[in-house]
């Protein structure tokens, strides 16, 4: 049986690619990116890669590479090693998917830069969120909050601030 690609129009035979490693590697791979998989369409599809039947191979690698980065929730770039989470890369996918391209992409350097400044973004937004508790944290210990002081404290405390103020007074 014979199916025409709704792409590019290629007619291609259903039992033969459904015996080709790299297609059933494809399907398997196109099912795990959920929600995002309209978006990993289209950015491999910024490759180059149609007709699909002649660049089964590279369409399954750029499908790999991707997985992997979604699996591990960080990338390289230049000898240093970034965070992101699966809605930075969703956001640096759909960013890219809708540039408008002359040429057709070579590599990932141009995705990997928006992740980088997406991925910065967001480990700024966690520091200040760390910052924002770790505050709470100081100023809850400093006045006490949260743990009540025994009567022999308090006693304690009366005499040390009297003693302060003699000191300070005379």
């Amino acid at each position: 049986m014979k199916i025409s690609c709704w792409k590019c129009g290629t007619k291609n035979d259903v039992g033969a690619a459904l015996r080709d490693e790299d297609f059933t590697a494809i399907l398997t791979l196109s099912g795990s990116f959920g929600r995002e998989t309209a978006l990993v369409w289209a950015y491999i599809e910024l490759f180059g890669v149609l007709p699909l039947d002649r660049n089964l191979k590279k369409v399954r690698l750029i499908m790999g590479e991707l997985r992997a980065l979604f699996d591990a929730g960080s990338f390289k770039f230049q000898k240093q090693e970034y965070t992101i989470s699966h809605e930075g890369i969703a956001e640096a996918l759909n960013t890219i998917v809708h540039r408008h391209w002359t040429d057709r992409m070579q590599n990932h350097n141009y995705f990997k830069k928006i992740m980088i400044a997406i991925s910065e973004r967001e480990s700024g937004v966690e520091q200040k969120r760390d910052e924002e508790k770790l505050r709470m944290k100081e100023r809850d210990l400093q006045f006490g909050a949260g743990q009540p002081i025994t009567d022999e404290e308090r006693q304690a405390n009366i005499i040390r601030v009297g003693d302060i103020l003699k000191g300070i007074t005379g």
